[in-house]
């Protein structure tokens, strides 16, 4: 434990033996409901995993069946290969988008962790849930959802894609 002001030293993280990324991030995602409260899943992580039950093509899927909102924010390790190169990177980030939440890659903005953390809570703090019983729509698959302010002005729409029957 050390005070909140105290920086943590990022580049000196050093992964061990094995990684439950994924397992770890189902369990998070398919945490019950309640209704009164939203949930908001933070991950922290390089990306790599070598020992999870579940693959990285399932995972967007998956995070379409949720109710919380994903924001992943990735680092680069050294000796640590980046999912930045393979499918792996795209399942992180179409999972993210899915849920309405966001993947900050190594090296882009907001570099540090703290940053993207209060990016990810504002956004969470600002946004609204909007009920809605669907008519006339198939009940099973995947269904689109769109969401556009009428009113004039200038607005950042940060929603899920959709949700599965």
């Amino acid at each position: 434990m050390a005070p909140a002001s105290r920086r943590v030293p990022v580049d000196a993280i050093r992964s061990g033996d094995l990684t439950s990324l994924l397992d770890a991030m189902l369990m998070a995602l398919a945490r019950a409901p309640r209704p009164e409260r939203r949930q908001l899943v933070f991950v922290f992580t390089d990306g790599y995993d070598n020992a999870s039950l579940l693959g990285y093509s399932a995972l967007p899927a998956l995070a379409g069946r949720v109710d919380a909102v994903l924001h992943i924010v990735l680092v680069k390790v050294t000796g640590v290969p980046s999912p930045s190169t393979n499918a792996a990177f795209d399942a992180l980030g179409a999972a993210a988008a899915r849920t309405g939440g966001a993947l900050y890659p190594p090296g882009e903005a907001p570099a540090d962790v703290v940053a993207a953390f209060r990016l990810a809570l504002e956004a969470f703090r600002h946004g609204y849930v909007l009920y809605y019983t669907p008519t006339g729509v198939a009940r099973s698959g995947w269904h689109d959802i769109k969401v556009r302010v009428t009113r004039a002005g200038a607005f950042d729409i940060q929603a899920r894609q959709g949700y599965e029957g």
